[in-house]
């Protein structure tokens, strides 16, 4: 969620009234267990469609003046999710070739951030329907994982690959593309067990991953490298009335790439 501070508590520090700012995933954690304490909130097992809320200092981010309330925030969640994984496995390096499976809400912000790291983005998906909305955010190519010879033209490659999606799907023409001691780091969630092909990833020495959202000190350095390099997401505003309707639209598919609900026009008083 995003929107303007309405109030502050006594012991607030970080923000005054009028302030932009922005709440992630979670508002809460008990910081006292072992995750918590170590700075990774997001693990914490203790874990709004309202005008307002009340937020705890620590769970609250700056919003960068520069960047669009709405645009904001899907970085929340979807962007802090792509985010994370270019940061804690090195895969931020200018020049650095990047794969990103997928171009829908997680993998439309991943190939933006891969952009603005520097990185050389391509974008791997069915086929290549998506590739004009592709190309505009600045990623190299698409790569349609049914052209068996585009594969091949790719092999040994990419330096890592993020996969955002979330159906079952083979992931050989995946481990195919990567270098040797590449990383494959899988952010989407398919439903059931996956199966890998353990061969190359054993021959290439790949590292194979995961990552869960990001702790606050990741979600406000995200935030300002967004408004660093004017980031945000490609959404879809609608009315409260509309949800049901942008429900349907999320299952056939149809939707660019996120929908954002403005909360603050559908309860209007």
């Amino acid at each position: 969620m995003v929107g303007i501070v309405a109030a502050i508590g006594s012991e607030v520090t970080k923000f005054k009234v009028g302030d932009r700012a922005g709440v992630g995933t979670f508002v809460d954690s008990c910081r006292n267990c072992p995750e918590c304490l170590a700075g990774d909130d997001q693990f914490c097992s203790e874990g709004g469609y309202s005008t307002h809320i009340i937020s705890a200092e620590h769970y609250t981010h700056k919003v960068p003046d520069n960047l669009d309330l709405a645009g904001v925030a899907p970085l929340l969640c979807a962007g802090i999710t792509t985010y994370t994984p270019y940061k804690r496995y090195g895969l931020n390096k200018p020049g650095m070739k990047i794969g990103v499976v997928g171009l829908g809400g997680l993998g439309h912000m991943a190939v933006k951030f891969g952009v603005a790291f520097g990185c050389e983005v391509y974008v791997i998906s069915r086929s290549k329907a998506k590739e004009a909305e592709a190309l505009a955010m600045g990623a190299k190519a698409v790569i349609p994982t049914n052209d068996e010879e585009a594969i091949k033209a790719h092999a040994n490659q990419l330096d890592g690959i993020i996969d955002t999606v979330a159906a079952k799907h083979d992931y050989t023409p995946l481990f195919t593309m990567l270098k040797a001691k590449a990383t494959m780091c899988v952010v989407g969630a398919p439903p059931g067990d996956a199966s890998f092909p353990w061969g190359p990833m054993l021959f290439k020495a790949l590292t194979l991953c995961s990552s869960l959202v990001g702790n606050p000190g990741d979600t406000q350095e995200m935030l300002d490298f967004c408004g660093e390099k004017n980031v945000v997401s490609d959404v879809e505003v609608i009315d409260m009335e509309y949800v049901q309707t942008a429900f349907e639209r999320m299952e056939k598919g149809d939707v660019k790439f996120r929908f954002v609900i403005d909360v603050n026009k559908s309860l209007a008083v």
